[in-house]
Order: C-alpha cells, then sequence, then structure tokens
C-alpha cells in the first residue's frame, strides 16, 4: 500500500497536536507572569508552561513526578491567598539557612545567587526545615513576598515546577 506524502503529514500533524493537548490538559499548567518579583529571569507578561508533578525525593518511583531541586523555579499558592506566586526553590528539608546582613547560608557554607543582582541587606533570620517543607525565595529580594514573610511552604503548595518561556516569541527559552 502506497500513502501519500500529504497523508503522512496531516496523520503525523494530528498525532502530535493530540498529544500536546493530551500533555496540557493532564501535565503542564500555563501562567502568565504578574509580578516582578522574579524579573531577573521572568519578566512581567512572560507566559510559562510548569510540570504539576513533583517531589522532594530524587528517588520518587511515582510515575510522571520529577524531584524538585535547589535553584528550580516554582509555581505555589500560599494558604490563605487567592493568587498563585512564582519563586525560586532555595531550602530544601532538612537544611538550615540563615540570612547574616548581605550573605544566604546554608548549612553553614555561604551560597552564591548569580540571578541577584541588586545589594540585598538581609535581616538576621534562620530558618530549620523540616521534612516536607521548602524555603522559596523571589529574585527580586529587596521587594519580594516569599518565604520570609509567609514562612516555609509544604510541597502540597507547590502547583509545578516551570520549564519553559512560550511567550513573547523573541524570549521562548527552557529554564
Amino acid at each position: 500500500m502506497k500513502f501519500k506524502p500529504l497523508t503522512v503529514l496531516s496523520a503525523l500533524f494530528l498525532f502530535i497536536v493530540l498529544v500536546l493537548i493530551i500533555l496540557r490538559l493532564f501535565f503542564m499548567e500555563n501562567f502568565v507572569v504578574r509580578a516582578g518579583s522574579m524579573r531577573e529571569t521572568l519578566k512581567h507578561g512572560d507566559y510559562i508552561l510548569s510540570w504539576r508533578f513533583v517531589s522532594l525525593k530524587d528517588n520518587c518511583n511515582r510515575l510522571f513526578h520529577i524531584p524538585l531541586k535547589r535553584k528550580d523555579i516554582v509555581v505555589l499558592k500560599v494558604p490563605g491567598e487567592r493568587d498563585s506566586l512564582i519563586k525560586r526553590i532555595i531550602g530544601l528539608p532538612g537544611e538550615t539557612v540563615e540570612f547574616r546582613e548581605k550573605s544566604l547560608f546554608i548549612n553553614g557554607s555561604h551560597f552564591v545567587e548569580s540571578y541577584v543582582n541588586q545589594d540585598v541587606h538581609y535581616n538576621n533570620k534562620t530558618f530549620h526545615i523540616p521534612e516536607g517543607k521548602l524555603l522559596v525565595l523571589g529574585d527580586v529580594r529587596l521587594t519580594s513576598r516569599d518565604s520570609r514573610d509567609f514562612g516555609l511552604l509544604s510541597i502540597d503548595d507547590i502547583k509545578g515546577k516551570v520549564f519553559l518561556i512560550y511567550f513573547p516569541f523573541h524570549r521562548i527559552r527552557f529554564l
């Protein structure tokens, strides 16, 4: 049996569209960046995609789950608030995060962040992160509402891990 090239291309196109629709409906969620707390990485008006199924364990055996790591950008829901926020994971379960004047320390080691471009002066504060919790911060530390304000978040508060800026077209990139 001989297939026409146009028929094969049409079938391939429909298959790809069907796969993308299934991924979008069940595995991914899209958001529009509405605030500036991540403006060194994400600009106001960027359209982003996040993967819904995340875990705190590297060896998670749940199907389709990906582990969260330090520096991952996540979409989260702060309990008691209406809007979702976008922040960066800094502290993981079992760690101690300290803010000392102009520096951030994780488990006693100075933590350098290339994506923070302003001179930040922290209030001295220490977080001991228990199992199942995360510490998140915005990249614009001077104005960001983050774990310094609302505390540590549960893994259940994470709606997804951001992995793609897909619009505007000149900013398309994987994160």
